[in-house]
Formats: structure tokens, C-alpha cells, sequence
């Protein structure tokens, strides 16, 4: 038996709608619609009372031209709207223990108080012969209402709202099987890159870093300052200053996003001694991903994999 539903990812200044189905081990894209949005989603939009409607006439817009359905849908948010905290708990602390830990170390990372926040403890847990490392996260009250407006605007009937940072890290365990080591998983935003670091049994973290100091958007930078600022970052993940070692162990590279352009592969690939790849429609050894759709080619699917990962 096959499942159906549409998945709607958001990200700063666009908006990808996808039709899916999942029958065995086959992700069968049905329709693959993305546009610009009207007006940014940040912070300061937020407050605006109008944002939330603009953005919900879009999704109707859409609806009306493409024959979506708004039946049974699932939503991605940035990452960079939440707050991620890995908390350590040595062995010996009963687990009933573990979530009054978890959200005393999450408060000494937010800027407000815990209350203005929807709190959870997605299912994580690592473990070593000392100690157990456990995931909370924390996504403020505010930004929730935000999209919930969206979607009682626009009368979609939404079940799941989830960090895309989460939903691509399970996209890419179903995919890549074989991988190993940790896998950098890059999504290119328009001010700067999700930055995901997963590996074949787990998520290891996410966080979001700008091209430049400046927080210059992707169109005001040329090609060579943007595979420098790849450098940067690789480099700082593989290096980090003043540690003594790594964080990570990274192994090979994957990339996507609505702003990575194809031709810049090969140039990433001549000047990175490692397995650099665009997350697209290959072969797994367990899972597929299959363009059925007219809207789009398969050497764009990259571009649709944070709304294409919502299906599970």
C-alpha cells in the first residue's frame, strides 16, 4: 500500500511544493512546483501582520494553477529557526532524569525564557561506555503560530511541521546506505548554508553559516567567492581553530539546495580530496527517488530534496 501526501518546504525566499508517494521502496515525485515568495521569512517579518497572509494567498495561487490538493500535507521549516543542544548524561542517571537535564542545559542556550518555546526530545540517543548523548530542541512559540496562520489561511490540512535539518538527515540514511564515515550534508541558502553532519546510524549536529561576514546574499557574490567560502568552512569543520583535534570525521560531501548550480561541481570536485556528490535522484541500495513529474528534470531534484524529505 502506498503512501500519499504533499510536503511544503520553506526557506527564506522561496517555497517548494511537492506531490509524493512512497510505494515500497520507491519515492515517486508526482508534481514539483517551487516560486519566490512574496516577502521574506526572517524575524522582523514575523511581526508583521500581513506576512503570514501574503504567504498563505501564494499557496492558494498555487493550488488554483497547478491542481494541488491540499488534503494531507507536511511542512519543513529552516533549521536556523530552531534551537538544537546535544546534552551528555553519564550512564548511571536513571532515565526518567534525562528530560529535567536536557532542559536545564537548553536554558542556559536560549535568549528568552523557556516558556516562549515549544520544547521537544526528538527520538536520538548515543551512547558510549560512559556516558548517553541525547537531543532537545527548542523552536519558539512565535515562529509555530507563524506557519499555523499560513496554514489556516490557506485552509491546508498540515500534520506534521518539522525542522528540514531532521527530515533530510533520515532522507539521507534511507538513500545513501552504503556511505561511510560522516557525511557533510550542504544545503546552499540564500544568505548562507545549512550545514548538516550525518553519518549511517545517526544525526551528529546542524547549524547554519553565512558565505560571508557581511551576510551578503548568494546573488552578490561571484562564483570564485563562493567555492572560497566552501574552503572556509570545510576547512574549519575538518580544522577547528584552537582545538587540538577534530569535531568531525567527515568522509564525503553531499550537496543541494535551491541556489546550487551543477557546473559547480566540477570545480568543487578538483579541489576537495574526498567523495563529492549532488543529492539527487541515484540508486541506494534501500531506497529511490523517482521523477514522475513535467515541472521539473531529474538533475533538479537537488534543488526539491528538503520538500521531497518530509515523507517520512
Amino acid at each position: 500500500m502506498s503512501l500519499e501526501t504533499s510536503s511544503i518546504s520553506f526557506q527564506e525566499d522561496f517555497v517548494t511544493w511537492t506531490d509524493l508517494a512512497v510505494e515500497e521502496q520507491v519515492i515517486n515525485i508526482q508534481r514539483a512546483v517551487s516560486e519566490s515568495l512574496p516577502v521574506s521569512i526572517n524575524y522582523q517579518n514575523f511581526q508583521q501582520s500581513t506576512t503570514a497572509k501574503q504567504i498563505a494567498n501564494q499557496l492558494i495561487g498555487l493550488m488554483q494553477r497547478y491542481e494541488l490538493s491540499p488534503g494531507t500535507v507536511r511542512m519543513t521549516l529552516p533549521g536556523r529557526f530552531t534551537v538544537i543542544k546535544k546534552v551528555m548524561v553519564d550512564q548511571s542517571i536513571p532515565k526518567e532524569n534525562y528530560k529535567e537535564l536536557a532542559l536545564f542545559e537548553l536554558e542556559n542556550s536560549l535568549e528568552e525564557p523557556q516558556e516562549n518555546f515549544h520544547v521537544y526530545m526528538p527520538e536520538f540517543a548515543s551512547d558510549n561506555a560512559d556516558y548517553r548523548e541525547l537531543l532537545v530542541v527548542a523552536i519558539r512559540k512565535s515562529v509555530l503560530e507563524f506557519f499555523n496562520e499560513i496554514s489556516e489561511t490557506a485552509k491546508l490540512n498540515v500534520q506534521i511541521i518539522a525542522p528540514s535539518c531532521f527530515t533530510i538527515d533520515e532522507l539521507y540514511r534511507k538513500i545513501y546506505t552504503g556511505m561511510e564515515g560522516q557525511t557533510l550534508i550542504l544545503g546552499w541558502q540564500r544568505r548562507g548554508y545549512d550545514v548538516i553532519i550525518s553519518d549511517k546510524n545517526n544525526f551528529i549536529n546542524y547549524m547554519f553559516r553565512p558565505y560571508n561576514t557581511n551576510f551578503d546574499s548568494i546573488e552578490q557574490l561571484d562564483e570564485g567567492e563562493l567555492l572560497s567560502s566552501f574552503d572556509v568552512l570545510l576547512e574549519e569543520l575538518k580544522h577547528p581553530p584552537v582545538l587540538q583535534k577534530p569535531l568531525y570525521d567527515i568522509q564525503s560531501v553531499l550537496f543541494y539546495g535551491f541556489h546550487f548550480k551543477n557546473q559547480w561541481l566540477d570545480l568543487i570536485k578538483a579541489q576537495v580530496p574526498m567523495p563529492v556528490r549532488i543529492f539527487n535522484a541515484e540508486n541506494g541500495s534501500n531506497y529511490q527517488i523517482v521523477n514522475r513529474s513535467q515541472d521539473i528534470s531529474d538533475d533538479q531534484i537537488f534543488q526539491m530534496i528538503e520538500s521531497v524529505s518530509n515523507i517520512f
